[in-house]
C-alpha cells in the first residue's frame, strides 16, 4: 500500500502549533510499511485550524467518522495534557509510525501509480474516451484522513479514492 505522507517531527510540529490547531488521530494503515519494522501502531494526525470555526466543525466531523478501533482522538494544541501528548509523538516513540497529512514535497504520482490510474480510467471512466493524446492532471488530497486522486483530463474531473485505484486490476485485452 503506497503511503506519500511524511512522518511527524517535532521541529514540524513546533512550527505548526505558532497558531492553535486541533489535530484528529487515527490507525493508519498506510503507514504499516516493510521499511518500517517493529512498528506496532501507525497512527495518521490530521490538522485543523482551531481559530477557524469552519475548520473546528471539520475536525469534529472527522472525529465522529471514526470508528472505535480507529483509536480516534481530538488533541487540542493549547491544552497542556494534549501539547506534550503531540510532542512524545512527534519524537516518533518506539513502535509508533506518527504521520501528517502533509506530503514532504511537491507530489508526482509514481510509475507505479500512473500505470494502475491509466487502468482504472480504461476500466470505470469510459465516457471519459481517454488516450493519452491530451494530458491528464493529477493532484492528491487528503479529505478527513483518506488519500483521494483528483483526475482532470479535457473538460473531464473525477475525485477517486485511492484505495479504489490500487485495487485496480491490469485490462487484458483479447
Amino acid at each position: 500500500m503506497y503511503n506519500p505522507l511524511s512522518l511527524l517531527s517535532v521541529p514540524l510540529l513546533t512550527a505548526m502549533v505558532k497558531s492553535p490547531k486541533f489535530f484528529v488521530r487515527e490507525y493508519y494503515e498506510r503507514g504499516n510499511t516493510n521499511t518500517l519494522k517493529k512498528i506496532i501502531q501507525p497512527f495518521l494526525l490530521t490538522w485543523y485550524d482551531k481559530e477557524d470555526e469552519v475548520e473546528k466543525s471539520r475536525a469534529l466531523f472527522h472525529l465522529q467518522q471514526l470508528p472505535a478501533c480507529a483509536n480516534p482522538y481530538l488533541y487540542d494544541s493549547e491544552n497542556s495534557a494534549d501539547y506534550t501528548k503531540l510532542m512524545v509523538a512527534a519524537s516518533q516513540p518506539i513502535g509508533f509510525a506518527i504521520y501528517i497529512n502533509i506530503l514532504p514535497k511537491k507530489w508526482q504520482a509514481p510509475n507505479f501509480l500512473k500505470t494502475k490510474i491509466h487502468h482504472y480510467m480504461l476500466q470505470h471512466l469510459t465516457w471519459w474516451r481517454y488516450n493519452k493524446t491530451h494530458q491528464l492532471t493529477i493532484h492528491l488530497k487528503d479529505k478527513y484522513g483518506k488519500l483521494y486522486v483528483q483526475l482532470s483530463w479535457k473538460n473531464n474531473k473525477a475525485e477517486v479514492l485511492l484505495q479504489q485505484i490500487e485495487n485496480c486490476t491490469v485490462c487484458v485485452t483479447t
